[in-house]
């Protein structure tokens, strides 16, 4: 029973902590849209792509992990994220120029058809694309800022629903104890009259014998 718990207890903090964890992105994520950024955790950052510059190898409105790192870890043929002073850029480097800047372009030679005209130094570099997680697409939720809230509210009422049902287990657990312990007392004072009463009539009956004997 303790085990069973003290299972519960962790699944339960296990299941607060990344309900919260999520809430946190989303509301960062939100943030940073709305302010043109990229929020990061932990060295790692979740966006999504708006355009089809770098179509097909990452489609318009696609969730990306980005890691956040150095201009120096930049090779010819990676996907990087880049500042150009208006907004986050997705670009693959096309070269590494000899003063360490480096030159990207789109993957989609129909909207992109030339490399990008900026030279993109350290100050301006973001960091590497990791890989595509549609898994985790903020973007539809993030977009449609109505649904935020609902969401907030409905992920705070299973938590709160899943310690409800909890609490009442553990009371319902706790009363059934108490009434079990209740009627084993009853049951231990009820043999101990029925014992003492036994007695007494043992001794009476010894008791009149006697009498009879004397009076015989």
């Amino acid at each position: 029973m303790r085990i069973k718990k003290i299972a519960s207890i962790a699944v339960t903090s296990l299941l607060s902590l990344f309900v919260a964890f999520l809430l946190i992105v989303l509301i960062k994520n939100t943030v940073a849209l709305k302010n043109k950024q990229i929020s990061s955790f932990f060295g790692y950052s979740i966006s999504y792509v708006p355009t089809e510059s770098m179509n097909p190898t990452i489609r318009p409105g696609e969730t990306v992990l980005i890691k956040k790192g150095s201009i120096d870890d930049a090779r010819v043929g990676d996907i990087i994220v880049y500042n150009d002073g208006e907004r986050y850029i997705i670009h693959r480097v096309t070269k590494i120029l000899d003063n360490g800047c480096l030159k990207t372009k789109g993957d989609n030679n129909y909207t992109n058809p030339v490399e990008d005209s900026v030279e993109i130094d350290a100050s301006m570099y973001y960091g590497k694309y990791i890989k595509t997680v549609n898994f985790l697409n903020f973007t539809s939720i993030i977009k449609n800022k109505n649904f935020i809230f609902p969401i907030c509210i409905l992920i705070y009422a299973v938590i709160l629903i899943s310690e409800g049902i909890s609490i009442a287990k553990s009371i319902k657990r706790k009363n059934d104890e108490n009434i079990k312990k209740m009627k084993d007392e009853h049951q231990r004072r009820m043999l101990k009259e029925s014992l003492r009463d036994e007695v007494k009539r043992e001794l009476l009956e010894e008791i009149n014998k006697k009498n009879d004997t004397k009076k015989s």
